[in-house]
């Protein structure tokens, strides 16, 4: 699970994850706002050539019962007009599939995300599900898929 809280007044997004990742596609550098020193582990940045990819990693619990219950850390950061989040399960980097009948994976999302982020929501969609649908070909599915985008607006003062 992957949580995020959207703050417009101040152009602030705060996340916290249980075992899943979100993932932050932008043109110019992401700007944290929770010390670095606590968080600095938590964040991966990708360069592409027409953007910025950040990871930012989950905790590593789950949410309901575990035998060491700790408080869930939360990554606090600024967003700009066109910035896209992304939020996921592990079901599309889970799928079999290739011509070695591999997992999808996570790295293979990351570069599909970035060559389509700016296209529209419609266009994202039918890419995503083509890719998948030519990696899995006579595969199963073998979980569940979710994958939602935002794309972030600013509110004008």
């Amino acid at each position: 699970m992957a949580i995020i809280v959207i703050n417009y007044e101040k152009n602030i997004i705060e996340y916290a994850g249980a075992n899943n990742s979100i993932f932050i596609i932008k043109e110019k550098e992401l700007k944290l706002l929770t010390p670095e020193e606590e968080i600095s582990q938590k964040i991966k940045k990708v360069e592409y050539d027409n953007c910025l990819l950040y990871e930012i990693k989950p905790d590593r619990m789950p949410i309901g019962k575990y035998r060491i219950l700790k408080s869930f850390s939360q990554v606090e950061f600024s967003f700009k007009k066109d910035d896209m989040i992304y939020l996921f399960t592990d079901g599309f980097t889970d799928q079999f599939g290739g011509s070695r009948n591999k997992k999808f994976s996570k790295k293979r999302l990351m570069q599909i995300l970035a060559e389509i982020h700016d296209k529209p929501a419609s266009i994202q969609k039918k890419i995503l599900e083509e890719k998948l649908d030519s990696w899995q070909k006579n595969n199963p599915q073998t979980d569940d898929i979710t994958l939602m985008g935002i794309k972030l607006d600013i509110k004008i003062k």
